[in-house]
């Protein structure tokens, strides 16, 4: 990765609506790999959910080799599969929700009286939860003048972006006015992403076991993840991180009463690059209110879908 998210956040500095300066430039080809992230993070990351790498190729030259599990971490593919326009709506008072066709605006105002300024920012999700428009506008009460931010998204009937629009408009000047547009084409295997810096060929590298599910967390993070999924009453969350004979055991587990709350009281392990086992003292209190001490042995293997629990006593 050539630096990739700080790539992303100067990227961003520069884009058609800043209004003053970026402290550093970018090449084209850098900020055709901005472009690039842009597509995908509008896709919500779906075009990475069985791929292993991501091949950037200019021209036919080999630009940058992106590895999406170090470079993106491990996703809930099948939450974001299911996610709808109110995944997205939040608990807040000063937010305004309305519906149309399914799609959702959010919607609120601010003022800043010590430059008598009005805001006013709207965001659409359609029915399946991706972005069509985000707009910011701001209002010079003393002038009159207007500033308006925007980014449009549209839409194949897959779900998958195929422009982006990048807009500022300035009421009072209107050589400010600027608009980049981002297009996705979509191909077996590659997005071909294209704007005004050029062409950019991202070929997308399957994994060796698709629709696995693909952890970044370490050996004890997977121990502490499992211990509480545990009390969560969400199963299926347990089993991402399990195989072999530990699937077997879990299923009995889950089967027994029902844990309401449960913590390590400490332990010990060995641990390697490909290996780790653990022994721990666990407080477990079952829902019916009856509380006891168990000794837990954890037995770990890193796979190519991170690590994994394989066996475990409890």
């Amino acid at each position: 990765m050539k630096h990739f998210f700080i790539l992303l956040l100067v990227g961003l500095s520069v884009s058609a609506y800043a209004q003053q300066k970026s402290v550093a430039m970018l090449s084209k080809e850098q900020l055709l790999g901005v472009d690039a992230f842009q597509v995908f993070r509008t896709n919500k990351f779906l075009n990475y959910k069985d791929v292993d790498v991501i091949n950037q190729y200019i021209d036919t030259v080999l630009y940058e080799t992106v590895n999406v599990k170090k470079s993106y971490g491990g996703k809930d593919w099948h939450k974001i599969e299911q996610e709808t326009a109110a995944d997205y709506r939040k608990d807040n008072p000063d937010l305004t929700y309305t519906f149309s066709d399914g799609n959702m605006t959010e919607s609120y105002s601010y003022d800043q009286s010590a430059v008598q300024l009005h805001g006013d920012v709207k965001t659409v999700y359609n029915p399946k939860g991706f972005l069509l428009l985000q707009e910011k506008k701001r209002t010079f009460l003393s002038s009159g003048h207007v500033e308006t931010q925007s980014i449009i998204n549209e839409f194949d009937n897959q779900n998958r972006v195929v422009k982006i629009i990048r807009r500022f408009e300035d009421s009072r000047n209107k050589d400010a006015n600027r608009e980049e547009i981002v297009r996705a084409e979509y191909r077996k295997n590659e997005v071909i992403v294209s704007s005004a810096n050029g062409v950019l060929r991202c070929e997308l590298v399957p994994v060796k076991a698709p629709g696995a599910y693909y952890s970044d967390l370490s050996a004890r993070e997977t121990a502490d993840y499992f211990m509480y999924t545990l009390k969560s009453d969400t199963p299926e969350d347990a089993r991402k991180y399990c195989n072999g004979a530990a699937l077997e055991k879990l299923s009995a587990v889950l089967a027994g009463q029902k844990i309401s709350k449960v913590s390590s009281m400490g332990g010990s392990g060995t641990f390697s690059t490909a290996k780790v086992t653990m022994e721990e003292t666990w407080k477990i209190t079952y829902a019916g209110g009856s509380e006891v001490q168990k000794a837990v042995k954890f037995s770990l293997v890193n796979t190519e879908q991170g690590w994994r629990i394989n066996d475990f006593t409890l």
